[in-house]
């Protein structure tokens, strides 16, 4: 969930979604990374979004659970007999990142 590319993308894969969660007062890994991960896969054309979650250190709360909940949703392939049904997540106060 958190995390930081060691050398910085060349390409992005096709067809590949890139969610980045990430909390703003994370001391191992700055949250800086995700959103400049987000920003370098975008340039490449990649889908690529960074939530930074206020408060959150270098862990996973409520909020990213359901921030992952949604990406796993959207991801999710649509079978013949439809859709999944949807899981209903708490909100969350996520600042997006879509630059």
């Amino acid at each position: 969930m958190s995390g930081r590319f060691a050398v910085p993308p060349q390409t992005a894969p096709a067809g590949v979604a890139f969610r980045f969660i990430h909390g703003t007062q994370d001391p191992v890994i700055p949250a800086a990374f995700s959103s400049q991960g987000a920003q370098q896969l975008q340039a490449l054309g990649a889908d690529a979004r960074a939530d930074l979650l206020p408060g959150l250190a270098h862990g996973i709360d409520q909020r990213a659970l359901a921030l992952l909940a949604r990406a796993l949703d959207e991801a999710a392939p649509v079978s013949a007999a439809g859709p999944l049904p949807r899981r209903s997540a708490p909100q969350c106060a996520a600042r997006r990142v879509d630059q």
